[in-house]
């Protein structure tokens, strides 16, 4: 850092500010590049708080985001840390300063001085003349001549306590204001007098700027007069072209009303003739329009009778099939108990057959099976017993003993493994399958 303030190519000192080591150090500054352009740096000591380094620079590409120039830095003691740039503000501070900022809204009314010193102390005051403090220091002042408006810079010692450094608009108190101390070193020690120099030149700098900024705006007015002078001038000058413009325009106009009356006139004697023609040739479309219309309606009308009499002949045909279907259905109930006396005869047959004799499946009538919804066509496709569970409900009420204890009477018989025993071996495989649907079709009439 010496190596830098020493440096003949510093211009400007942006920030500088101390904590309690010799490593805690930030400073910001301004310095020649080449080409003669000023290019702003900042520099931080190795113990500096891990939490301002992480706000400075980019977690991932570890660059600097915050600009110099913009940026305002103070340390405290330990970890203490208060900092901020337009965008943004990090700290870590004592609760009560912390609330204080959030309660002055920081963000659009920033410090105009703030420090932090030993065991938690601080003192903070913003461009609006608000503050706030903690130290038994600065107790002695609440009273005093000076207001904390006229505050110019304030510090406090980082490592001991009620030791501060205050500079206001014509004084400079150093040390500790403890009544029982000399604490008060005011104007005349040789030790602050380069700093009151650097103040009283700093005072002189912006009454010159006053004078400077006074003269300015002298010149800048007695240019808007000049400027004045001659905008009126040049409006006169431009009113009189106005008012000749305007005569022009009125003669222009008159013509040009002339004109459009007369081509109002011939276009309205054109539209009366084009809207005479064109009654003409609506009256002549109307009436063919007219004409279709008519045959329209008497096809129309002779596509409808065709259709109420294609429906009326679907209709018989409809009726027709619907009768023959109630009489094929009355002669299958008719003949569904002989069916199911005659399947029963093939089933007790099966069951009094000697074992690994039986050879053929005592399947369901064909004309028994006769359901037709989707899911019982694909399952007498997928099995090869030709049946499902409303067919078999159907043929076993033929029997008139249908009840849940007859079913599980009967249910027994297709036992896989109580028919496989009556199986051919040869034939033992499909024969168990049949008898495995069966058994299956069995158990759901009983769940109902």
């Amino acid at each position: 850092m010496e190596k830098i303030l020493t440096s003949a190519k510093i211009t400007q000192i942006l920030c500088c500010s101390f904590g309690d080591s010799d490593q805690s150090y930030f400073f910001s500054y301004k310095q020649k590049a080449p080409g003669g352009v000023e290019r702003a740096a900042m520099i931080w000591g190795k113990a500096v708080p891990t939490n301002l380094v992480n706000w400075l620079l980019n977690p991932t590409t570890k660059k600097l985001r915050r600009n110099a120039q913009q940026l305002r830095v103070v340390l405290g003691p330990g970890q203490s840390f208060v900092a901020w740039d337009p965008k943004s503000y990090r700290w870590s501070i004592p609760e009560a300063l912390q609330n204080w900022l959030i309660a002055h809204d920081c963000q659009k009314n920033s410090p105009k001085a703030i420090t932090l010193g030993y065991s938690g102390d601080y003192f903070v005051i913003n461009k609006s003349g608000s503050y706030s403090y903690r130290s038994s220091a600065l107790k002695h002042y609440e009273n005093a001549r000076h207001s904390w408006k006229t505050i110019h810079y304030i510090t406090f010692s980082a490592s001991e306590a009620k030791q501060c450094v205050i500079v206001f608009d014509d004084t400079l108190t150093v040390g500790s204001p403890d009544p029982q101390e000399d604490y008060r070193r005011i104007l005349d020690s040789y030790a602050t007098e380069p700093i009151l120099d650097h103040y009283e030149v700093e005072r002189e700098r912006q009454d010159h700027l006053r004078v400077v900024a006074a003269e300015k705006a002298a010149r800048a007015e007695r240019r808007a007069a000049e400027r004045a002078a001659r905008e009126k001038q040049a409006a006169e000058e431009a009113q009189k072209k106005a008012e000749e413009s305007q005569r022009i325009k009125e003669r222009r106009a008159a013509a040009k009303a002339r004109r459009l009356a007369r081509e109002a006139r011939e276009a309205r004697a054109k539209e009366a003739k084009e809207k005479r023609e064109r009654e003409a040739r609506e009256k002549e479309q109307k009436e063919k329009a007219a004409a279709e219309e008519a045959a329209r309606k008497a096809k129309a009308q002779a596509a409808a009778e065709q259709v109420r009499a294609e429906q009326a002949r679907r209709a018989k045909e409809a009726q027709a099939r619907r009768l023959k279907e109630e009489r094929a259905a009355r002669q299958r109930e008719a003949r569904r108990p002989q069916l199911y006396a005659d399947w029963a005869a093939a089933c007790e047959k099966a069951k009094e057959a000697p074992p690994a004799t039986l050879k053929i499946f005592p399947a369901p009538p064909k004309e028994a099976c006769e359901c037709k919804l989707i899911g019982c066509v694909q399952r007498k496709k997928d099995t090869g017993l030709g049946a499902c569970r409303h067919d078999m409900e159907a043929l076993l009420k033929a029997s008139g003993k249908y009840d849940i204890k007859w079913l599980r009477h009967e249910r027994l018989a297709w036992h896989p493994d109580r028919f496989g025993r009556k199986c051919d071996p040869f034939k033992k495989e499909v024969l168990v399958k049949k008898a495995t649907e069966m058994w299956e079709i069995m158990e759901e009439l009983i769940e109902e």
